[in-house]
């Protein structure tokens, strides 16, 4: 019957009105935006990386007291707990720690990094710290004979240099094995003016109490 298929037809049309206004008023409510169809917020906490594991590392600076005749050239090496990255292998997470930590304290210096200056200044870069036949080697990016030509400072004895690098790196591998160092595979031929003779060994006569942990 024609009438009755234009009241169907009026009756679909308002059902249809009816549903539109529905799903508008729910858009509104959450504040003009449909989340339907869309993807769940990742969770932030989970998309975070983990952070870095770190280590406590003893490492050996110079030891510098205050003196009443001036400045002198430090003749002792002492240590301090220092956090560090830990990447696995103790004997560069400690070496690398030794060149770049600043022991900031009167009376205290760092032969390897700050020693001329309050901001950082590495004498070089640490490459590798490879164990073996006996001698742990200790490879470096740059000659350290002079590391600062163009300074005039109190220069520390190359050979307490070296003692820092020698203790810090038999504390990390908790053994008496002598140290080696190497500029890019060579063998490195002076430390701070002081001609090396292959791998040295710790000096205990060179060591005074520790200094407190950092941080």
């Amino acid at each position: 019957m024609p009438g009755g298929r234009n009241s169907r037809l009026r009756w679909s049309r308002t059902l249809v009105a009816a549903i539109a206004l529905s799903l508008l008023a729910g858009c509104i409510g959450n504040g003009g935006t449909s989340t339907a169809g869309e993807a769940p917020e990742p969770d932030r906490a989970a998309a975070t990386s983990p952070a870095q594991a770190m280590r406590d590392v003893a490492v050996y600076f110079l030891a510098q007291p205050p003196s009443s005749e001036g400045v002198r050239s430090p003749q002792k090496v002492s240590s301090r707990i220092v956090s560090t990255v830990d990447t696995g292998d103790a004997a560069f997470d400690a070496v690398r720690a030794l060149f770049t930590s600043d022991p900031e304290g009167r009376g205290w210096s760092n032969g390897f990094n700050y020693f001329v200056t309050f901001e950082p200044s590495p004498i070089t870069t640490l490459l590798s710290v490879d164990v073996a036949a006996g001698v742990v080697t200790v490879d470096v990016s740059r000659d350290v004979s002079d590391p600062y030509p163009t300074v005039d400072c109190a220069c520390p004895s190359g050979s307490i240099v070296m003692q820092q690098l020698v203790w810090t790196v038999q504390s990390a591998l908790g053994s008496h094995v002598p140290v080696a160092l190497t500029v890019n595979g060579e063998p490195a031929r002076m430390i701070w003016g002081t001609r090396l003779n292959g791998p040295v060994q710790a000096d205990r006569d060179v060591i005074t109490p520790r200094l407190q942990s950092s941080g």
